[in-house]
């Protein structure tokens, strides 16, 4: 082994032994709250990326009904896709 290659492998190890040591003492100052807003944005995180899976499987939305929702306002558009959903969720 050539000495750059050993002051390499020494740097390397020192390095890995740092990031071991500020993970353990970044980990012991966690609170309850930490942990658990952490668990909420993973959980949301995860939750976008399934709408994120759905909306591609469902694919574009075809032309003539994206210039049916265009005359509407936000309020409308809303109104008529809850209305939507609820028409869905009794079948």
């Amino acid at each position: 082994m050539t000495e750059d290659s050993k002051d390499l492998e020494k740097i390397t190890t020192k390095i890995s032994s740092l990031q071991k040591k500020v993970e353990i003492s970044a980990c012991s100052e966690w609170t309850d709250a930490t942990i658990m807003n952490c668990c909420i944005h993973c959980e949301i995180m995860l939750q976008k990326n399934d709408a994120i899976k759905n909306i591609a499987e469902l694919g574009s939305l075809p032309s003539e009904a994206f210039e049916k929702y265009l005359s509407l306002s936000s309020k409308q558009v809303r109104i008529s896709f809850t209305f939507t959903l609820l028409t869905f969720t009794l079948y």
